[in-house]
């Protein structure tokens, strides 16, 4: 019975390695590939972000097409103004001037520096 007890160890064993050795293959995949995977669309792409303190900042994001600015606190994230055409390029660098145009585009004075 020792031969039979041995080769059940070993059997749990090995599928034991298997399965750990699985999880870490499909690990390093997810983190090679991005969590979408290969089938990965980008429907949603952030297309600039401005801090405004510690915990605090706008970020612009493109949906659909459609760029949204959105407040971003920790307790909630609200949407500030939904721009009718791209204010920024999605493929664009964000740049710093990022400010003086959202500044220009809601009608307000550009921040002096």
């Amino acid at each position: 019975m020792e031969g039979g007890a041995a080769t059940q160890l070993l059997n749990i064993a090995l599928s034991l390695l298997l399965v750990v050795g699985l999880i870490l293959a499909l690990a390093w995949m997810l983190r090679r590939f991005g969590h979408g995977g290969p089938f990965n669309r980008q429907t949603m792409k952030v297309v600039a972000s401005l801090p405004l303190g510690t915990r605090e900042r706008l970020m612009l994001v493109e949906v659909g097409g459609q760029q949204l600015l959105l407040g971003i606190t920790p307790q909630q994230i609200r949407t500030l103004h939904v721009f009718d055409e791209p204010i920024i390029e999605a493929t664009d660098t964000v740049t710093p001037d990022f400010r003086h145009r959202l500044m220009t585009l809601m009608n307000k004075n550009p921040p002096q520096e």
